[in-house]
């Protein structure tokens, strides 16, 4: 009876089946002669959703048609387990992926997805564009950890993976590359959701130099990538938990053409977490655009873990920077707030909360700035370019600045000094 009533809660089998005798063994493809239909389930395709049963076969039957039929939405029960789904170069826009299960939980067992593998990407969506997924979850086994849950590439005939909606997608578990793999896909948006990988290198990463070296296994991915740009985060809680790594992580090719990059990168309203002995929270690689991160909450190191990220915000690569906003943040450091080693230009920080000692702030070259934080009484305003920026916290008995700028001709020559130990 519980599989009657899953297939009627889905419309998926003609009214009047009854038992399991009439369940067969591999349910037969409905045939592509209404295009017309709003959705379609993967049960209609033999998935079984036990949480024991490979359905990739199913689901990627299921995928094939609503791409062929242009059906609008595919719908997802609970507890699928999948390797590899191949959903690239689906060119037309407005295919929705949408879990039906509300079990939301941190936990494989009551995923969606269920990818396992060591050599599986799950969801691959290299050159396609306009893509929703919603109300989906993914999870990497810890005994068999994939190396992500979704997979995304340019690839060649200049097709990215284009206008895609993450809506209440969660990710959890063990993913030996990243949660999420965007190399060089352009204008994604993520709404709401919670990714946590306790692996790899990162939980969110988007790049164009592909420092991880992934591609599709599906189709050729594009030697020639562009810069990564218009990427919009918010409502996330986004959770690290690796040697090394960063919670999220943009990076990009420093080969690209400066006339080429046109960057948006705006991370909003999310609490991010980075232990395990990561490297930093945040992290941006050669990155040139305009970064904004606003009304985020960093708690890395809020209980004291010997283990968190030694700084909030990592800046490096050998390119400049070129804008970043700070506006009401809460930070947790251990070691520093900013470590920049990139240059970076057009700073601006206001209404950040800093919440713990020590609390560095700290630019190899740094060009017109101004920094507020009220927890500290922290302030200073750069109007040409210095060399090296340190903010320390303030005197508790004078409540004056400790901020130092060292002589502008020591660092007159072009050259980024030392940075502190």
């Amino acid at each position: 009876m519980g599989l009657m009533r899953r297939r009627f809660l889905f419309g998926s089998l003609a009214a009047g089946a009854v038992g399991a005798a009439a369940v067969p063994a591999r349910a037969e493809t409905p045939k592509p002669d209404a295009p017309s239909r709003d959705a379609i389930s993967v049960y209609d395709f033999g998935a079984a959703g036990d949480g024991h049963t490979d359905d990739t076969s199913a689901i990627q039957r299921c995928l094939s048609y609503a791409a062929h039929a242009r059906c609008r939405r595919v719908l997802v029960g609970a507890n699928h387990l999948v390797t590899d789904l191949d959903l690239t170069q689906l060119h037309y826009g407005g295919l929705i992926i949408e879990g039906t299960n509300t079990t939301h939980q941190p936990a494989p067992g009551h995923a969606n997805f269920i990818v396992r593998g060591g050599a599986s990407q799950g969801l691959d969506i290299s050159g396609t564009s306009g893509l929703v997924l919603r109300d989906l979850t993914f999870a990497g086994l810890p005994s068999d950890a994939p190396r992500c849950a979704i997979f995304a590439s340019r690839v060649a005939g200049s097709n990215e993976s284009y206008g895609h909606l993450f809506e209440n997608v969660r990710c959890y578990g063990r993913f030996t590359r990243a949660a999420v793999y965007n190399y060089a896909g352009e204008v994604w948006s993520f709404r709401q959701g919670d990714y946590r990988n306790d692996a790899g290198a990162a939980t969110l990463y988007f790049t164009s130099l592909n420092s991880l070296g992934l591609v599709s296994k599906f189709c050729q991915t594009d030697a020639h990538v562009r810069p990564l740009t218009v990427t919009t985060i918010s409502n996330l809680t986004v959770y690290h938990n690796a040697t090394g790594g960063a919670a999220i992580w943009f990076e990009q090719d420093p080969g690209t053409p400066p006339d080429a990059t046109v960057q948006q990168i705006a991370i909003e309203h999310c609490y991010v977490v980075a232990r395990g002995h990561a490297r930093a929270t945040f992290r941006f690689s050669g990155i040139v655009g305009n970064v904004r991160i606003i009304a985020c909450t960093d708690e890395s190191f809020a209980r004291g873990d010997a283990d968190a990220a030694a700084t909030c915000i990592l800046v490096d690569g050998a390119r400049t920077l070129r804008g970043m906003a700070l506006e009401d943040n809460v930070f947790f450091p251990r070691v520093s707030v900013i470590e920049a080693h990139a240059p970076v230009q057009d700073y601006r920080a206001a209404q950040n909360y800093v919440w713990n000692k020590p609390r560095f702030w700290r630019f190899a070259q740094l060009a017109n700035a101004t920094h507020a934080t009220l927890f500290g009484n922290e302030f200073f305003v750069v109007t040409g370019r210095a060399s090296r920026v340190e903010v320390r916290s303030a005197d508790d008995e004078t409540a004056m600045n400790n901020v130092r700028l060292p002589a502008m001709s020591a660092g007159d020559n072009g050259k980024p000094m030392p940075l502190l130990p």
